[in-house]
C-alpha cells in the first residue's frame, strides 16, 4: 500500500477540507499565498477535533497548544504535500510553527 493509499484509508470525507484550511489551501487564495498559516483550533471534543485526530493519526498534523476547551494542530511536512503546497508553500507553513 503507498502512502497516499494508506492516508486515504485513514481519514475521512471532510478531513481534508480541514486540512487544506490549515495552510490557506484554499481557492479564494492565490497559491503564490498557501502556506500563509498553519494552524487549525478544534474544540476540545466534537467532529471537528475528531478529524483532526485522525490526520494527526495519519502523519498529516500535529498537536499544537492545548486547553480545556480548545486545541491548536498544525500541518506536518505531508500534511501541506497532501493539501498541495509546492516546496515555497510548505517553506511558508513550517516557518509559521517557529
Amino acid at each position: 500500500m503507498t502512502i497516499k493509499e494508506q492516508v486515504t484509508a485513514e481519514i475521512q470525507p471532510g478531513d481534508m477540507a480541514k486540512l487544506q484550511h490549515m495552510p490557506g489551501a484554499v481557492k479564494r487564495y492565490p497559491k503564490s499565498k498557501w502556506g500563509w498559516r498553519n494552524y487549525f483550533c478544534a474544540s476540545a471534543s466534537g467532529a471537528a477535533r475528531e478529524a483532526m485526530q485522525r490526520l494527526t493519526d495519519a502523519g498529516l498534523t500535529t498537536l499544537g497548544h492545548e486547553s480545556e476547551t480548545q486545541a491548536y494542530f498544525h500541518a506536518t511536512r505531508l500534511g501541506c504535500k497532501a493539501a498541495g503546497l509546492d516546496g515555497a508553500g510548505i517553506k511558508r507553513a513550517m516557518e509559521d510553527e517557529s
